[in-house]
């Protein structure tokens, strides 16, 4: 379960936490206030993407007589007689190249291109993200080695994901052939003609309704598929913190506290010979914290300190024109070390 980790570093700070204070002797006291600030790096942000399926282009109709045809290159649709005679007046085409002066045909082409579903993901399990923090730390109860109080953080995580794969696509090409028609006038219209729905009186070009399918083939190919997601994380955290004398000059600082974060995430994401774009989201998550600080005071009222938080929030998901992505929070940790001072 995602509580799981964060129960297992928050039984080990308390192991630790009891050990020391069954051996401690009499200290000084903590200063009632502490301020400190840190740099962190992030690690084990898990990221997952994910494309659905599509397609693009022309709807490839049956090759049957009496029917609406739609083509990249022209068109042969229903006339207002019902294309009375197998012939239609309701015709046109792109390029003065596609009729056959020979045959006294004319050829229209269709394509239709279906990509396959994406799923991929991205773990910073090693690779870290910058960050850093401010904390302010207020000691309410005194006692000979320790102290207890409340533990303000601020936290700004960045954080950076990215996946690239391979999805294959499959286009579809048919060339349909119709006759052109006698007592259509010759020549043939030029190319960018568009007959009328309504027939008209003499010579008005008419096409066959019938087509003859002359080509039908499918390529496939694999392109490369690339996403990238960037976040910055602003987090606030509260909780008790309980401090420990070890040495004269060493001490021990372990804190949980809750959780209310900010995330403003950009989305990115680019399809070979496709499509790209990108998309901005941002949202409110909720979740725990808990760390153990190693605190060295160089003087009396300040000195530096090193220490390791497991960070936990809620999943956060967003989606850009159907490409969707998702951060997993809940094995996040960071590394910090930064200087405090005590007052």
């Amino acid at each position: 379960m995602k509580f799981d980790k964060f129960e297992e570093m928050l039984l080990v700070a308390l192991v630790v936490v009891s050990s020391v204070g069954s051996v401690l002797a009499e200290r000084r006291e903590f200063p009632s206030t502490e301020f400190g600030g840190s740099v962190n790096s992030g690690f084990n942000y898990e990221g997952s993407f994910r494309s659905p399926g599509r397609s693009s282009g022309r709807n490839i109709t049956s090759p049957v007589a009496g029917a609406d045809h739609e083509y990249d290159d022209g068109y042969n649709r229903v006339d207002n007689l019902g294309n009375f005679g197998d012939a239609t007046s309701y015709w046109g085409y792109n390029n003065s190249s596609q009729f056959d002066p020979v045959s006294r045909t004319v050829n229209m082409s269709a394509s239709h291109t279906t990509a396959s579903g994406l799923s991929m993901s991205d773990s910073d399990s090693f690779d870290p993200n910058l960050g850093f923090s401010i904390y302010w730390k207020q000691n309410l109860l005194q006692r000979d080695g320790w102290a207890l109080g409340v533990k303000t953080s601020l936290r700004w995580q960045r954080i950076e994901l990215d996946s690239s794969d391979f999805f294959s696509t499959e286009t579809r090409t048919v060339v349909d052939q119709y006759d052109y028609l006698p007592p259509s006038p010759y020549p043939v219209p030029p190319g960018g003609y568009q007959g009328p729905y309504t027939r008209g009186q003499g010579n008005t070009p008419m096409l066959s309704d019938s087509p003859n399918r002359i080509s039908d083939s499918t390529q496939t190919s694999k392109l490369r598929a690339s996403r990238s997601l960037d976040a910055d994380l602003y987090a606030l955290d509260i909780g008790p913190a309980l401090s420990i004398w070890l040495l004269d000059d060493l001490s021990l600082v372990a804190s949980v506290a809750g959780t209310i974060a900010y995330i403003d995430s950009e989305l990115s994401y680019r399809d070979q010979g496709s499509s790209s774009g990108t998309s901005s989201d941002d949202d409110w998550l909720f979740g725990l914290t808990t760390g153990v600080d190693i605190q060295y005071w160089v003087k009396e009222n300040w000195g530096v300190y090193a220490g390791a938080a497991y960070n936990y929030l809620e999943d956060f998901e967003q989606n850009a024109n159907g490409h969707q992505a998702e951060i997993d929070f809940s094995g996040c940790y960071d590394l910090h070390a930064g200087v405090f001072w005590g007052f």
